[in-house]
């Protein structure tokens, strides 16, 4: 009897110290090619891009953001300057427990959608195609604490709380050293 006891209380406790993982594809709009995750956010399926140029975690419209539960909103805004020099300011929030997919992710930081970048067009009509498109975007914020694998030629992306990897990685990988800076992920290179 203490043995199936003691069998199950060692299986409990090796189910709940195994980390969480998840895979989301990856595609690329056929515009500009950027990499782009489906994500399934308060019940709808929503386009973000994958910018590693921000450090915020998750870029959503208002709309959006006002159907996330737990949120708070900070009392500053953030500031921030795109490369034509516009300078905007945006509202910022903290949602404890956010669901993306299946994934659970803890105290994320979420700043409304504003348009940033600079906009070229030969055509001077007012029809750009861009102008009024809310494009959310996920940055690298939303994986801080946790462990980020791109894989670009199987197009996946894989989120684990689990941080030590090492086992998991075969000979087909290569490291590549980076660190982050204020522009976003900053890869080193250098001759051999």
């Amino acid at each position: 009897m203490y043995k199936k006891l003691l069998t199950l209380i060692i299986l409990l406790i090796s189910t709940f110290a195994q980390g969480n993982e998840t895979v989301w594809d990856l595609t690329f709009d056929n515009k500009y090619n950027l990499p782009i995750v489906i994500i399934n956010l308060e019940g709808e399926k929503i386009a973000l891009t994958l910018d590693t140029g921000t450090k915020e975690a998750l870029h959503l419209p208002i709309n959006l953001i006002d159907k996330i539960p737990n949120k708070s909103e900070n009392l500053q805004k953030i500031r921030s300057i795109d490369l034509s020099g516009n300078v905007s300011e945006v509202r910022s929030f903290i949602i404890n427990n956010l669901k993306l997919n299946s994934f659970i992710f803890k105290r994320v930081g979420v700043v409304e959608y504003n348009s940033w970048g600079l906009k070229f067009s030969s055509d001077n009509s007012n029809n750009n195609e861009n102008e009024n498109i809310e494009n959310p975007v996920i940055g690298l914020g939303l994986f801080d604490g946790y462990v980020l694998t791109i894989n670009y030629p199987e197009s996946k992306i894989i989120v684990s709380d689990e941080t030590d990897i090492s086992a998991d990685l075969d000979k087909k990988w290569i490291p590549i050293p980076f660190h982050l800076n204020d522009e976003g992920l900053a890869i080193e290179m250098s001759e051999v």
